[in-house]
């Protein structure tokens, strides 16, 4: 198989939680952020109407190739398992967990996810967004 470069990101999406209450759950501080009812902004911190309806938090996690990727995911997930009860919590209280893989393909190119590894994220309730680049 042809090798691929990924990114991985962990992002949380909560309609009440602080950014603040989101990190201590985590164990990490958000990259990416927003917050529920502050004023909504560009990317370049231009005013946009309206507030955020929900936060949203992203961590980025690792950058690899495709050597590192089953490694990296299992890494993530047995780390995010010692914070299973914060995680829960958010879940529980209406938040969404998901790890965001970014492929970025030289070719076709294939990826078994492990039966281990996807118990151990549904376990936690981390679903899995794909973003894929030729």
């Amino acid at each position: 198989m042809n090798d691929f470069k990924f990114s991985l990101a962990f992002r949380v999406f909560h309609p009440k939680a602080s950014i603040a209450d989101i990190d201590t759950a985590v164990g990490r501080k958000a990259n990416y952020k927003q917050e529920v009812g502050k004023p909504r902004k560009t990317p370049k911190d231009e005013p946009l109407k309206g507030v955020y309806d929900q936060t949203y938090c992203c961590y980025e996690l690792v950058e690899g190739r495709r050597a590192m990727f089953e490694k990296s995911l299992r890494k993530w997930t047995r780390t995010f398992g010692n914070r299973k009860a914060a995680l829960q919590k958010l879940r529980r209280s209406g938040g969404r967990l998901e790890y965001y893989l970014v492929l970025l393909l030289e070719g076709n190119a294939g990826i078994v996810f492990e039966d281990l590894d996807l118990r151990e994220m549904s376990a936690l309730g981390i679903q899995l967004a794909l973003d894929i680049y030729p």
